[in-house]
């Protein structure tokens, strides 16, 4: 058994499960700021496939505490029903009970996509610019330098960090939601009365929750 970056290798020349932490690294380590923002800790895992051969659910990244089935059907159920003015307890919309559910992801997702359309729409007018540059005999090397950074910063934050982590994010928060209308359906199915189910036949449940459900992470890509 010897030591690497990537943990404790065994002597079948396989990484001990137990000695890589979430990020793919040594639990003594942790990505840096920069790792995170360009996704540069996902090479670990690139790098243990290559030389283990192929990864299993043990070596992916631990589920977040925020993401377990329990955590996200309380937040969900205390969102979807309130209290009248009366006292009675009233059932809010699945629409405006999600919302409010999974407000903060769609907040931080909306702005990521706001400065990722605004980095589309700066991208073509700082070509433009330098274009004029290159024919404007009097212009200085200054103001080319300028729009080249600027250029390269715009297409590199803007479509490229930002445009992943926003669509990281929506694909967690579509998990999510797919989670919670998987437990809700299958709640809902444990408590139906034998008339109701008479009314639902198991093919619509499973359609509801094998087919239906499966779409939400997809919601981004599509």
């Amino acid at each position: 058994m010897s030591t690497s970056s990537q943990g404790v290798k065994l002597a079948n020349g396989n990484y001990d499960p137990a000695e890589l932490s979430p990020t793919g690294l040594s639990k003594r380590k942790t990505p840096s700021i920069f790792s995170r923002a360009v996704w540069y800790w996902l090479g670990d895992y690139v790098n243990l496939a290559n030389k283990v051969g192929k990864i299993t659910a043990e070596d992916l990244p631990y589920v977040r505490t925020s993401s377990e089935t329990a955590v996200l059907n309380e937040r969900f159920l205390k969102n979807l029903f309130y209290h009248d003015k009366d006292g009675k307890k009233v059932q809010r919309h699945l629409r405006d009970a999600l919302g409010r559910t999974f407000a903060r992801p769609l907040t931080i997702t909306a702005c990521l996509s706001t400065i990722e359309i605004f980095s589309k729409l700066c991208t073509p007018i700082m070509i433009s610019k330098l274009l004029q540059w290159f024919s404007d005999p009097t212009a200085t090397t200054k103001q080319g330098v300028i729009y080249a950074v600027f250029l390269v910063l715009v297409t590199f934050v803007g479509q490229g960090v930002v445009w992943a982590h926003s669509a990281m994010i929506s694909f967690a928060m579509g998990m999510d939601v797919r989670t919670v209308c998987n437990s809700q359906v299958y709640r809902k199915a444990m408590v139906l009365s034998p008339s109701a189910r008479n009314q639902v036949t198991t093919g619509e449940l499973v359609t509801f929750m094998s087919t239906d459900c499966e779409r939400l992470p997809q919601v981004r890509s599509r």
